[in-house]
């Protein structure tokens, strides 16, 4: 049993969200320095058609993954008090999904990689398919009480879990790929990663699960869970889909650039958008009755989203040199499709920090339906602008899908939170500033690096 009764709630939800978001900020800022550190190293030993093997075994996974999805943990979190009575039910029928997932990936397998590749190189890719399908099994048997440190905002438990995990996998990935360079590298970390994060979970929480069945709880959970998953089924197609265009469409190599290009754009806003989710939305649950505490509470969000997001993404974006000065010729085709992706990284940031309100209010609705906008638009526009400009024009495309259903997304919460659009104009100046100081730097490492290097 977990000792959630034990807790006392906190006398001041403010101090307790910031102290939680420190820890989820050092956590995401340590894992995205690791992402960094692993990306540029891989990109030095492996090929991009090493990484599109590899993206397109984890498109496979996630698409399965996606479309199962029962949302059950955000539903639990979102109940006050103790959930011990809904957790084995909700790890029993993660188990027994993940169990048809994987056999789904095993036989489909072979399928999905002669999509594609012919030969040796659809063999490995079929390997590497369903050695990656084992995530989906390793995830599943995660101890399910993990959730509580979530609902407690007890991060600093999950920091300890994921930074020795990731920096295993890490580390793991970068030297294997210095001795094999191969996309084995990559497989390796992860399962690795994912194997030492499910042990940290039993041994940082008491509870232990075991296999149990309630149909009404199932009920109960499926309930709020179905908009979680929609939600989820539409940002996938929204922000995977265009892989799967590019993977099916435009093959192996284009699929590398296209994936190391999309994870160096979206880096900031990634690591923005995780951690404001994470801990924002639990925070926010405890004081939805609250319309001031919650008004409040978003407009420091976006102020703090906009001034983090914007510097990051102007210097990405004009700063073209600086981008091949890190990269190196090898992936210089990509460095156009990261400029126009942080476009999107941006507005998509934006787009995540309403998440919480809606999901903290009770209406996930509205999250969905402005995601099926966004899908809506981008299905209309990707296949035409990917056949006349390739990996450009799907970069184009996602980057104008996720621009458009900003003015929606901002009516619907500011009519929640009883918000006037002039209340926006002074939170985004020092974003503005610091967007123009950070071009300048970059402008000023490149003059440096041309005369000294």
């Amino acid at each position: 049993m977990s000792n959630y009764q034990t807790q006392k709630p906190h006398k001041d939800l403010y101090k307790k969200t910031l102290q939680s978001g420190g820890w989820v900020f050092g956590l995401r800022l340590f894992n995205h320095l690791l992402s960094i550190l692993r990306l540029g190293v891989l990109a030095v030993f492996l090929t991009p058609e090493q990484f599109g093997v590899v993206g397109a075994a984890l498109l496979l996974v996630e698409v399965l993954e996606t479309f199962t999805q029962t949302g059950f943990n955000q539903s639990l979190i979102a109940k006050k008090g103790s959930v011990d009575q809904w957790l084995n039910t909700a790890w029993t029928a993660g188990l027994i999904r993940a169990a048809v997932l994987y056999a789904v990936i095993f036989f489909a397998s072979p399928f999905a990689a002669e999509l594609k590749a012919s030969g040796e190189l659809a063999a490995q890719t079929t390997m590497i398919m369903r050695v990656i399908g084992l995530l989906i099994i390793i995830k599943a048997m995660n101890n399910p009480g993990v959730l509580y440190f979530s609902k407690d905002l007890s991060f600093d438990k999950v920091f300890k879990i994921n930074s020795i995990s990731n920096t295993a996998a890490a580390i793991i990935s970068i030297a294997a790929a210095f001795y094999y360079r191969s996309a084995w590298a990559i497989v390796i970390g992860k399962i690795l990663g994912a194997v030492l994060s499910a042990a940290g979970g039993y041994l940082l929480h008491s509870f232990r699960p075991r296999i149990e069945i309630k149909i009404q709880k199932l009920k109960e959970m499926w309930g709020f869970g179905k908009w979680i998953t929609g939600g989820r089924i539409v940002s996938f197609l929204i922000n995977q889909g265009d892989d799967f265009l590019v993977w099916f469409y435009l093959g192996m190599r284009p699929l590398g650039l296209y994936q190391m290009s999309y994870k160096i754009s979206t880096i900031p806003g990634d690591y923005v958008s995780k951690t404001l989710n994470t801990t924002l939305f639990p925070a926010m649950s405890k004081i939805s009755d609250d319309k001031d505490r919650m008004r409040s509470a978003y407009l420091k969000l976006f102020r703090m989203v906009f001034t983090f997001s914007c510097p990051v993404v102007i210097c990405l974006i004009l700063g073209s040199e600086f981008l091949w000065l890190v990269l190196g010729n090898k992936w210089a085709p990509a460095i156009p499709v990261i400029q126009i992706l942080c476009i999107k990284g941006f507005f998509q940031t934006m787009g995540t920090s309403r998440g919480p309100v809606f999901l903290s209010m009770g209406r996930p609705n509205i999250a969905f339906y402005i995601k099926l906008v966004r899908f809506g638009f981008l299905a209309a526009v990707i296949f035409p602008l990917a056949s006349n400009y390739g990996v450009q024009g799907v970069a184009w495309a996602v980057a104008a899908a996720a621009a458009l259903p900003q003015p929606l997304g901002f009516y619907w919460t500011n009519r929640l939170l009883g918000i006037k659009p002039g209340e926006y104009l002074p939170l985004i100046v020092p974003g503005l500033l610091l967007g123009v100081a950070a071009v300048l730097g970059a402008w000023g490492v490149v003059f440096l690096a041309s005369v000294y290097i």
